[in-house]
């Protein structure tokens, strides 16, 4: 399945959502920077979250980074992308592999990243970049870009991001959604919304 991205609104207008299959994009970064799986999933969420955050853009010329930097071993990553879904990306050390959590069997993206820092720049055209940077919170990507919204824009979102690897690297789903409340959304919608979210299954199972 071809890649897309897809934008909307819901709930009368009171909010506004993001939501891509990058599926296709991802698998060609990991065949392009010889990902480890543990690095296929961070650049992943960080490609998808790109992607979505991306499309956001108004005009061709602007364009959005994300990056972040850790004191794990496998140092941080870089995405680059445009309005066009244009996007391009790194991981610092991509071949650190870390073994399963031994509890819920979940790849540790975040142990990997250790503790750090999340710096999202934006470049309107020729204007001077606007540059926001805030603490990890669990380096697992979606909680942290979720926070940056809440701290840096003032925006409640929810943020989910998922990559299903297979034992030999291949992407099997890559996907993700964004949503976002409009100004003056009420309190019952916002803890529907929340709830909601919180009984989904896994976002690379749907």
């Amino acid at each position: 399945m071809p890649s897309k991205i897809i934008r909307g609104m819901a709930g009368n207008n009171t909010f506004r959502f993001f939501a891509t299959d990058a599926t296709d994009v991802v698998q060609e970064a990991v065949e392009k920077h010889n990902l480890s799986i543990t690095a296929t999933v961070l650049l992943g969420r960080m490609i998808t979250a790109g992607l979505m955050m991306g499309y956001d853009l108004k005009n061709e010329t602007d364009s959005l980074t994300l990056k972040i930097n850790g004191d794990g071993m496998i140092g941080g990553a870089l995405v680059d992308c445009r309005s066009d879904g244009k996007i391009r990306g790194y991981v610092i050390h991509p071949e650190v592999e870390l073994p399963l959590d031994e509890n819920t069997k979940n790849i540790q993206v975040g142990k990997a990243i250790g503790a750090g820092v999340l710096t999202v720049i934006k470049k309107y055209g020729s204007s001077t970049p606007y540059q926001s940077e805030i603490p990890l919170r669990t380096g697992e990507i979606a909680e942290d870009i979720a926070f940056y919204y809440a701290q840096s824009e003032q925006i409640p979102t929810a943020v989910s991001l998922g990559v299903l690897v297979d034992p030999d690297a291949t992407v099997r789903r890559a996907g993700g959604f964004i949503v976002q409340a409009m100004p003056n959304t009420p309190d019952d919608m916002l803890y529907r919304l929340e709830k909601n979210i919180n009984n989904m299954p896994y976002i690379s199972d749907l």
